[in-house]
């Protein structure tokens, strides 16, 4: 199997299966909804998951966008990090090169990693990374729920992230000009939409 998980699997393994009962979460397990919210007295604090293995060249920096961009895309303005680095084999080069773009990539959008967890999973064939962002706002935009006749704000193009990696990760498998792959790998440094999502959400708060 490749990809997610059906909403089928999810309605009957995942979301009747979520632990203690909360009354400050607003936000929990949803099929379609990319974040969780918990009403604090800071704010309501917005968190997010995302794994990535692709793009292996890039794995730090694109998880620091990803990650980022679903708490943005809710309202909120990413500011911590969680990491857990799975290392496909015994080379500190690999995890020198992780850490370096993590830290760069977090430097460049202002958010802290916070904590983490590194370890050895040479089963795999390639470097795998999990980030979890948080955010807080004073109002929160759920990832999932829009109905026909609502209006869809696109910032730059669609599928960036998803054109970059077959670029970069399947580009000589692809019968394409080498000048339209070299233009699809450049996507990479438009993925984040973090400063798009933020001034959209204070206009909306106004």
């Amino acid at each position: 199997m490749i990809g997610k998980a059906p909403r089928e699997l999810l309605d009957t393994h995942v979301f009747d299966r979520t632990g203690a009962i909360d009354e400050r979460i607003i936000q929990g397990p949803a099929f379609g909804e990319d974040t969780g919210a918990i009403q604090l007295d800071a704010g309501i604090l917005t968190v997010s998951t995302d794994p990535l293995s692709l793009a292996v060249d890039r794995l730090g920096t694109i998880a620091v966008a990803v990650a980022c961009n679903d708490v943005a895309a809710s309202g909120a303005t990413p500011a911590w990090l969680t990491a857990s680095i799975f290392l496909s084999e015994d080379d500190p080069a690999q995890l020198d090169q992780l850490t370096n773009q993590l830290h760069d990539a977090a430097l460049a959008m202002d958010v802290a990693i916070v904590s983490g967890h590194t370890e050895y999973a040479t089963q795999l064939d390639r470097p795998m990374l999990v980030l979890t962002a948080f955010g807080l706002t004073d109002r929160y935009i759920p990832t999932g729920g829009s109905q026909p006749g609502e209006v869809v704000v696109m910032t730059k193009t669609a599928a960036t992230e998803g054109t970059a990696i077959l670029a970069s990760d399947f580009g000589t498998a692809l019968e394409v000009d080498p000048a339209r792959i070299e233009q699809a790998q450049a996507y990479y440094d438009d993925l984040s939409v973090a400063t798009e999502a933020i001034v959209v959400c204070l206009c909306l708060l106004r």
